[in-house]
């Protein structure tokens, strides 16, 4: 994987396993399109449907940190693979999933430049690069208050109890005050916004 990743001639690897609707996939894209600063890469998604993958996806996602500098991440449960994927990739193919996603999913397409320097959103665990992180400053006291740990060079912020979609109305209503504190440092995505939550 070292040689792989070290290697200019290659731009993408992907991996998985055995074909089922839990294996995990692994997307890495390594080098970016010509239009981009020192050729970084822009993303790179790990997909596992399967909780009782987490702590070996968490292991290998460590590993690969320490090879692939890291913007940030986020990590949820998603219903389907196709819903993983495009929140992974900041969109996919029209149609897969409900349309008020497609359309969230969309606007982060067109804040894709951002993305090189801002996170995404608050997940339910968000994987913050060092070089966020240092932009951040000192964190208040919210309730409930997240749990910070570290993977690898980047940290992981823990803002609920158990793994759920981004867009979960109980996770975005406890968070509202930790979501309005680090919107400044967010792509800043309309549909993120605290004023745009849904109804209970």
């Amino acid at each position: 994987m070292q040689a792989l990743i070290a290697d200019p001639g290659i731009s993408d690897v992907s991996f998985w396993g055995e074909p089922s609707s839990t294996s995990p996939r692994v997307d890495l894209h390594l080098r970016d399109r010509e239009d981009a600063p020192d050729g970084e890469r822009r993303w790179s998604s790990i997909v596992s449907l399967g909780r009782e993958t987490l702590p070996a996806v968490l292991e290998l996602a460590g590993g690969l940190v320490d090879q692939i500098p890291l913007v940030s991440g986020g990590i949820g449960l998603y219903p389907t693979r196709a819903y993983a994927e495009q929140e992974g990739r900041g969109g996919g193919v029209i149609g897969e999933v409900d349309p008020l996603t497609d359309a969230r999913l969309g606007e982060d397409q067109l804040c894709w430049r951002r993305t090189r320097t801002k996170l995404r959103r608050l997940y339910p665990v968000t994987v913050i690069g060092p070089a966020i992180w240092a932009t951040l400053p000192p964190m208040p006291a919210f309730d409930p208050m997240p749990r910070i740990t570290d993977l690898g060079a980047c940290k992981l912020l823990t803002a609920w109890p158990t793994l759920c979609e981004p867009r979960d109305p109980d996770f975005l209503s406890a968070n509202r005050e930790l979501r309005r504190w680090l919107w400044p440092f967010t792509i800043q995505n309309p549909a993120d916004h605290v004023d745009n939550d849904p109804q209970p």
